[in-house]
């Protein structure tokens, strides 16, 4: 059974004793089918807060009220554990308290699934442990914690990888920082080695659709593989990256993702044709699978679906080439298809405008020649 600790600050002992303490304790005896329990590591005071977080416990969510004893009436302490959890921790936090309007406002506009304030009075306690259960039911905060899947990744690149090769990094030339880009380089390769395999007979991965993009857009400049957008439609950069390396182009090269192609939509309705027969049914889906795994043809390349991005179907011969200075202003990036699918969507468009094509053998013939020769 794990413990799943959590941070709360916390100074009214009544509210903790009715309000924490009774939830945990009625919701780890209502959920024994679970493999985990809550438990409780209560501040009361900001210092301890900030004592508890630099302990070696891993965290699991941070349940912070704003007010604490003595304060004035307008301060509020909780602002500054959530700053610090905020900047350099990485557990979802749930602000509860009777005091929301001091909640500080750059808090209050990046609220997310990660970030939530509810007034005491409005929210039962038990209903943010069940948010909190799904949070690590999704098991991001086993691979992003503080002891987490990432840290051990690092662990054994720092003493399987750096500390044998130490001497190879020390003739490198160049400034700290330019070292420290390269190191960043260097250990993303690694940390991504060891997240694309797994135990077993098939040693890679199965990806789902957000792994194929970064939203929203880390980069502040267009690049090859961005996404953007222009009324509601959305389009894939294609210029090859040395135009924007040297920032050279005059043009940016692009091609509409249609989650509405006609290949696409007409396969789909194909599929689920009422009255179909079974082999027409497996031609249609044969069809699909063909489509989405991007073996159809070099002339298309299908962009799944995922979170705010409708994906759709890239048609090779639709490209365009707008204005640099028309696009910046028409155009906005919302994200970019990671290097890893981007590669093969630059491999086959390149194949497909470099395709030549040759003169077409009487096949007949040729068929009837090898049967004669037997």
């Amino acid at each position: 059974m794990t413990n799943l600790d959590l941070l709360i600050l916390e100074d009214n002992d009544q509210d903790f004793d009715s309000i924490h303490k009774a939830n945990f304790e009625v919701f780890n005896r209502l959920n024994p089918e679970i493999n985990f329990i809550f438990e409780g590591n209560r501040a009361k005071k900001i210092e301890e807060a900030f004592d508890l977080l630099a302990s070696d416990k891993n965290f699991y969510a941070a349940i912070v009220d704003l007010k604490v004893t003595n304060e004035k009436a307008d301060d509020a302490k909780g602002n500054e554990l959530i700053e610090k959890i905020y900047k350099k921790n990485r557990i979802p936090i749930f602000v509860y308290s009777n005091n929301l309007p001091l909640l500080e406002e750059k808090y209050k506009d990046n609220q997310s699934q990660l970030l939530k304030a509810y007034n005491k009075a409005d929210k039962p306690f038990s209903e943010i442990l069940k948010e909190i259960s799904s949070l690590y039911s999704l098991g991001f905060i086993d691979i992003l914690g503080k002891r987490g899947q990432i840290d051990s990744f690092l662990n054994k690149i720092f003493w399987n990888h750096f500390a044998k090769n130490l001497e190879k990094w020390e003739s490198h030339e160049g400034t700290k920082e330019e070292r420290e880009k390269v190191l960043i380089r260097y250990i993303s390769e690694h940390l991504k080695e060891h997240m694309e395999l797994k135990k077993g007979s098939d040693p890679f991965e199965h990806y789902v659709p957000e792994e194929a993009y970064i939203i929203p857009s880390i980069k502040e400049f267009v690049f090859t593989g961005s996404i953007v957008k222009k009324e509601d439609f959305f389009y894939l950069v294609l210029n090859p990256a040395c135009d924007f390396a040297n920032n050279k182009t005059d043009y940016i090269l692009i091609s509409k993702i249609d989650p509405k192609a006609s290949l696409l939509t007409s396969s789909i309705k194909k599929y689920n044709k009422i009255g179909n027969s079974k082999e027409d049914k497996e031609k249609a889906q044969n069809r699909l699978y063909s489509l989405i795994s991007n073996s159809c043809s070099p002339r298309y390349y299908f962009l799944p679906k995922a979170n705010s991005f409708q994906g759709g179907l890239i048609d090779f011969q639709k490209i365009e080439t707008v204005k640099r200075k028309v696009f910046i202003n028409e155009y906005k990036a919302i994200g970019t298809v990671t290097s890893s699918f981007m590669k093969d969507i630059t491999a086959k468009f390149s194949y497909y405008l470099s395709r030549q094509g040759s003169p077409d053998f009487d096949l007949d013939k040729i068929f009837s020649s090898l049967k004669q020769e037997e």
